[in-house]
């Protein structure tokens, strides 16, 4: 209600806006005339422009005209003539030539196997290589099982593509793990966890020493944080210090953008009497 209640107020502003500015431009004389009665003009423009945009009828048309081209559903309606990365979907035809291909080619994800076991390729996305507008033919890179009649595939721009990859990264799902601080490694530098990465990323991690306090062991306990800045060799990006009896903030990382691997590695300062597990869980995405 409050939305439709600013729309009628624009309206009505604009409305009234135009009226006068109209009016005004009557009693003068030469080119101001003109610019008043155009500004005039333009001002009930985008009052009815408002009014139609807003109506049902104006918002759906709206709508489907940003959409369009967007994606195309269809069932794979034969596979005459075809080779192994070849369909034919009747909906397809007329579309014209020439679509769905190019420098940034749609891409058509398998929605549903026909036979509605959910077996492959559902769920595959590749890129359309060709595209047959009097046949409805489509050419695509190969999936990992050959598409059949019944299918149902989705033609997608590849915006739409790129959007989806991006969304379902972002998602992150928390990794779990604990290490062990031993008699034999407790005064060592050791590794918690190493993670292998090629490419940008980012990262939480947490660690849990619980244990070290309810023994009040460890002395002081320090983590390590590494990336492979140069893709090679690690590199120390930042430390957390924990005294064993007088801290209470569990050491933990974040890393806004890191490149190439990561590595958490542990020190105490004294002997632990009993193997004391140390949790972690870290979140990293790429």
């Amino acid at each position: 209600m409050a939305n439709e209640n600013w729309i009628e107020r624009v309206k009505t502003l604009l409305g009234e806006l135009s009226t006068e500015v109209e009016s005004t431009s009557l009693g003068i004389g030469g080119g101001l005339n003109t610019h008043y009665a155009r500004a005039g003009e333009l001002l009930r423009y985008v009052s009815d422009g408002i009014d139609s945009a807003f109506t049902a009828s104006g918002l759906a048309a709206s709508l489907a005209a940003l959409i369009a081209g967007l994606s195309f559903k269809a069932t794979v309606t034969s596979k005459v003539g075809c080779g192994t990365n070849d369909f034919i979907c009747d909906a397809f035809k007329g579309i014209g030539d020439g679509a769905f291909v190019g420098a940034a080619p749609y891409r058509c994800f398998i929605f549903r196997k026909g036979t509605g076991t959910g077996l492959a390729p559902q769920g595959e996305t590749q890129n359309v290589t060709a595209f047959i507008s009097s046949s409805g033919k489509v050419t695509t890179a190969a999936f990992t099982v050959e598409v059949t009649g019944g299918d149902e595939v989705v033609l997608m721009h590849p915006r739409i593509a790129e959007l989806a990859s991006i969304l379902s990264k972002v998602t992150m799902t928390p990794t779990t793990g604990s290490h062990d601080i031993t008699t034999a490694n407790d005064k060592n530098e050791t590794d918690v966890v190493s993670l292998v990465r090629t490419g940008a990323w980012s990262l939480s991690i947490y660690l849990d020493l619980a244990a070290l306090i309810a023994a009040v062991e460890g002395g002081t306990v320090t983590v390590r944080y590494y990336s492979k800045i140069d893709g090679t060799n690690y590199a120390q990006i930042g430390k957390s210090v924990f005294v064993v009896g007088t801290d209470t903030v569990m050491p933990s990382c974040e890393v806004i953008k890191g490149y190439h691997g990561f590595k958490a590695t542990i020190q105490c300062s004294a002997d632990v009497t009993v193997t004391r597990a140390v949790p972690y869980v870290y979140i990293i995405q790429e």
